[in-house]
């Protein structure tokens, strides 16, 4: 019997997540290109590649002009997808995971949109008008323009 590794593993260890996601996201275009029913949206694939690309946007935010106090919770939705907080403090951004939240800023995006979000697979402008957005639209913007690819 083969024994199932924990998804959290795969955050353990830098080198894993730059595969892992590589390997997800050339699977999922092939499987998208060929408009195959993609399998890899199941929560054991599709969790783990979306965890590593969420762990972008500390970053991509520090370049953001938002200087205030500022949280938006970003929700992918669908069987692997998830909820995360984004909160700027008075030095940086930081991200964690949440359960369904209520705040100010939101951003609601599918599955299927949201890997092609990370891997700059969709029109920027497509893009938002597939997102439901609630609250302040430059802060929910700056999340359509992240591309989480490790290089």
């Amino acid at each position: 019997m083969q024994q199932e590794i924990p998804i959290d593993l795969i955050t353990l260890f830098p080198e894993l997540d730059r595969e892992y996601t590589e390997k997800w996201h050339h699977q999922q275009q092939i499987k998208w290109a060929v408009k195959q029913e993609a399998p890899l949206y199941d929560p054991r694939f599709y969790a783990p590649y979306l965890r590593t690309s969420m762990r972008a946007l500390p970053h991509h935010y520090s370049t953001s002009p938002m200087r205030d106090s500022q949280v938006i919770s970003i929700s992918v939705e669908g069987r692997g997808g998830g909820t995360w907080l984004l909160e700027l403090s008075s030095t940086s951004w930081t991200l964690r995971e949440a359960s369904k939240v209520d705040c100010e800023n939101q951003v609601v995006i599918s599955e299927e949109i949201a890997w092609r979000i990370f891997t700059n697979g969709i029109d920027r402008l497509e893009a938002m008008g597939r997102a439901k957005i609630i609250g302040n639209q430059k802060l929910a913007r700056h999340f359509i323009e992240v591309i989480a690819i490790m290089a």
